[in-house]
C-alpha cells in the first residue's frame, strides 16, 4: 500500500534540494523496494531498499518546468504498485525591470531593477549587470541608488554597470534605481533598450530586455514607482 507520496518544498526550486517522501507498507511484512523516477522519463533515478523504513529521497532539479514523478514499490514477489505526483520547478530568483516613460532626448529617465529570493534557502553571489544603450548614467550618487561606484559594488566599465549584491536571505529583495540621462541626439521614434542580466551562484543567468520609444514632445509627464517590490516585514521603502 502507498499511503502517501509527496514532495517539499512545493513548488520546488532549481539548484535547491527537493525532498520526496512516502509512506508504504506490506500486509505480509515483506521487505519493500522503491524506485523513484523524478521526471517520469522511464528511467529510475533512485532505488531505495527497505523503503518502508527509508521514507525519503532528496533530488536537485537543474531546470525549471513542470514535472511528473513516479514512485514504484515492489516486494519482489507480487506485482509492483505505482503512484505519481505533479510538481513545478521554479527559479529561486524573482526579477523585475520597469521603466517610467516617456523617454525625452536630453531628459532624465527613471527605471528600477528588483531581484528577490523566493526560495527557503539563502542565495549567494547575487549580481545585476545593466547594459546602457542610447542612454547614459553618471556614477554620482544622485543618478543611481545604490551608486555602482560605491565600495561593495563593481562599478561601471564602458556601457556596462555591475552591482554585486552578495547573499540574499530567504524572502529578501533588493532594488536598484537608475536615473539615466537620455542621449540628447536621439530623434523622435528612436527605441532605447535596457538589457539587464541577473546572476547568482547555482542559478542560470536570467536576462530581461525592456524597450522604450523616444517621444520628444509629451504634453504631460507623471511617474509613480516604489523603491522596493516586493517588500518584507519591517523593511523600509519609499
Amino acid at each position: 500500500v502507498i499511503s502517501n507520496f509527496s514532495v517539499t518544498p512545493s513548488p520546488a526550486y532549481t539548484n535547491t534540494p527537493a525532498t520526496f517522501s512516502w509512506v508504504v507498507s506490506d500486509a505480509n511484512g515483506d521487505i519493500l523496494t522503491c524506485s523513484l523516477d523524478v521526471d517520469d522519463d522511464g528511467t529510475n533515478d533512485y532505488t531505495i531498499n527497505d523503503c518502508a523504513n527509508s521514507t525519503s529521497q532528496a533530488h536537485t532539479f537543474l531546470l525549471v518546468g513542470d514535472y511528473t514523478a513516479r514512485l514504484t514499490v515492489s516486494d519482489g514477489i507480487t506485482s509492483s504498485l505505482q503512484n505519481t505526483l505533479n510538481l513545478t520547478v521554479l527559479t529561486p530568483l524573482s526579477t523585475e525591470v520597469s521603466v517610467n516613460g516617456p523617454a525625452v532626448a536630453g531628459d532624465r529617465l527613471l527605471y528600477t531593477i528588483t531581484v528577490g529570493n523566493t526560495s527557503p534557502m539563502p542565495i549567494d553571489g547575487v549580481g545585476v549587470s545593466l547594459t546602457i544603450l542610447a542612454a547614459s548614467i553618471s556614477r554620482s550618487t544622485e543618478n543611481a541608488e545604490p551608486d555602482p561606484s560605491f565600495l561593495n559594488y563593481l562599478g561601471c566599465s564602458g556601457d556596462i554597470c555591475d552591482w554585486d549584491l552578495g547573499t540574499l536571505a530567504a524572502g529578501e529583495s533588493r532594488t536598484i534605481s537608475v536615473n539615466a540621462l537620455v542621449d540628447a541626439t536621439l530623434l523622435n521614434g528612436a527605441v532605447i533598450e535596457f538589457p539587464v542580466t541577473f546572476s547568482a551562484v547555482g542559478v542560470s543567468d536570467i536576462q530581461i530586455n525592456r524597450t522604450l520609444e523616444v517621444y520628444n514632445a509629451p504634453s504631460a509627464d507623471f511617474a509613480l514607482s516604489v523603491s522596493t517590490d516586493p517588500v518584507t516585514p519591517s523593511e523600509t521603502f519609499t
